[in-house]
């Protein structure tokens, strides 16, 4: 998909990379005072990461997740300073970011170990 047009699967996996810096630079930078903006760029990081997962499979998915994660650690408002509920969402939010892009990554995968099947049967 993306990493073929790209030409290389190095290259869009830095393209990757970039879209989740692009979306936790200002996610840092917002304040905590504008918590719709906060809440938008929060849930951005699922685009970078079902596009990873759909075009590089559940590694890449993950590996995506994963920074989304530590760029969602960053920009949120210290877990130290919210109450325990939205510590404990926040850490569920990170656990539905590895979900999301392994899930993704290995249907994605089904898909094109199928695809391949089908044409090396035609």
């Amino acid at each position: 998909m993306f990493g073929e047009r790209l030409g290389s699967i190095g290259c869009g996996t830095a393209c990757f990379f970039a879209a989740v810096g692009a979306i936790g630079a200002p996610q840092y930078f917002t304040p905590p005072t504008s918590l719709h903006r906060l809440c938008v760029l929060q849930r951005l990081y699922y685009v970078a990461i079902a596009l990873a997962g759909l075009d590089i499979g559940w590694r890449g998915g993950l590996t995506v997740a994963l920074l989304s994660s530590a760029g969602f650690v960053a920009g949120t408002p210290s877990i130290w300073a919210v109450p325990r509920v939205h510590q404990f969402d926040q850490c569920l939010e990170i656990c539905v970011f590895c979900l999301v892009g392994v899930l993704t990554g290995v249907l994605t995968d089904l898909q094109r170990k199928q695809a391949g099947g089908l044409r090396n049967t035609t």
